[in-house]
C-alpha cells in the first residue's frame, strides 16, 4: 500500500478519538492572591480532595498494591501508569494576572478522553467541594463552583444543579465539532502558537527552541494520539508514524519565535520544587499540510510534550 494511502485511512481514523472540554467557572468567596499559572494550583488540590471522596481503601495508603485498583476512579483518572497517558487537562491562561477580588470569576478548562467522560461529576463533585474544604493555595482561598458549560456553551451544572440532558448532548456536539475539524483544507504556511510551555524531550533531554523542527513535533502529537486512543478511547488506530515523519521533513520553518520561559511548582506529593519551564510564542512552518491538518487539529485540543495534564503544550493554529 502506498504511504498516501496510509496516512488517509489514518487520518479517517481519528473521527473514533473521543473527547470532550467542559469550561469551569468559579466565584472566589474572599479576596485572593493565586500563582500566575493556576493549572498546577488546580490539579494538586482536586487530586487529593478527589482521592478522600472516592478511596474506600482505609488500610494501604499505596494504591499500586491496592486489590481494588482495577475498579477504582481515583487509580484511573489520577495515578499515573508508566506508558500511559493520563485522561485528562486542566488548562489555564498562562499570564501575569495573580489579583482576585471577592465575587470575581475564575476560569479553568477541563478535557476529558473517552471512558474518562463518565467521571465529568466525579470532577465536579471534587471541584465543589474543594471550594469549601481546603481551598486554593496555601492560603486555602474559598471560593464557589458556579457553573460547569460543554464546548457549545450549553451549561451542564449551574452551581446548585446538573441539567437535565446537558452531559449527553455535549458529548454528541463536541464529536460533530471534532469531526468537522478533522476537514479543514489547509494553506501552505501554518502558525503552531505556544499559549502555555512547551516541554519537548529527545532521550530525556529537553528541546531548545533553536532545535525545535515539524518532524519533532508530528512524532510527538502521532505518538500522543496513538497512546491516548489505545488507552481512553477504545480502539487502536494502528496509526503508523513513519509516512508522516518521512513527509514531515519537507515542512520547513518559516519563522521561529519561540522563547524559553522558566516557571517551577512545588509538588505536594514528592515535597519539591519542580522545573516545568518551556517554551512560548509563535513557530510558522510552510510546505504541504494536507495530510498534516488532522493531526495539527487534535493536537490543538490534546497538547503536546511533556506535563500536558497540567495544561503544557497547549498551541492554537492560525
Amino acid at each position: 500500500m502506498e504511504e498516501q494511502e496510509l496516512i488517509g485511512m489514518h487520518a479517517n481514523d481519528l473521527l473514533l478519538f473521543s473527547l470532550n472540554k467542559y469550561a469551569f467557572h468559579l466565584t472566589a468567596s474572599e479576596d485572593m492572591l493565586l500563582p500566575s499559572y493556576k493549572s498546577s494550583m488546580f490539579r494538586g488540590g482536586f487530586g487529593r480532595v478527589f482521592k478522600s471522596l472516592n478511596c474506600v481503601n482505609r488500610i494501604s495508603k499505596d494504591c499500586q498494591t491496592c486489590p481494588i485498583k482495577n475498579s477504582c476512579s481515583y487509580f484511573y483518572i489520577f495515578e499515573e501508569k508508566t506508558y500511559i497517558p493520563m485522561p485528562y487537562i486542566i488548562s489555564s491562561e498562562f499570564n501575569d494576572k495573580r489579583k482576585y477580588s471577592k465575587g470575581e470569576i475564575i476560569t479553568f478548562e477541563l478535557t476529558l478522553f473517552g471512558k474518562a467522560r463518565e467521571y465529568l461529576p466525579h470532577f465536579i463533585f471534587s471541584f465543589i467541594e474543594l471550594g469549601v474544604s481546603t481551598g486554593l493555595a496555601k492560603k486555602q482561598y474559598k471560593y464557589k463552583l458556579t457553573q460547569v458549560s460543554g464546548e457549545t456553551g450549553n451549561i451542564i451544572f449551574d452551581g446548585e444543579k446538573f441539567v437535565n440532558n446537558a452531559f449527553e448532548e455535549n458529548q454528541r456536539d463536541a464529536a460533530k465539532k471534532n469531526t468537522a475539524a478533522a476537514e479543514d483544507n489547509p494553506a501552505n504556511t501554518v502558525t503552531l502558537s505556544f499559549k502555555t510551555p512547551l516541554r519537548l524531550s529527545v532521550k530525556h533531554v529537553l528541546t531548545p527552541a533553536n532545535k525545535i523542527n515539524f518532524e519533532l513535533i508530528v512524532k510527538a502529537l502521532t505518538s500522543r494520539i496513538n497512546a491516548i486512543a489505545k488507552a481512553h478511547c477504545g480502539y487502536d488506530p494502528m496509526l503508523n508514524p513513519v509516512p508522516l515523519i518521512k513527509k514531515a521533513k519537507d515542512i520547513k520553518i518559516k519563522q521561529n519565535g519561540l522563547v524559553w520561559t522558566d516557571w517551577t511548582r512545588y509538588s505536594n506529593k514528592q515535597k519539591t520544587q519542580m522545573d516545568f519551564g518551556g517554551l512560548l510564542g509563535d513557530i510558522i512552518f510552510e510546505g504541504d499540510f494536507s495530510d498534516f491538518m488532522p493531526y495539527l487539529n487534535l493536537g490543538q485540543k490534546i497538547h503536546i510534550g511533556k506535563n500536558t495534564t497540567f495544561g503544557l503544550g497547549k498551541y492554537l493554529l492560525k
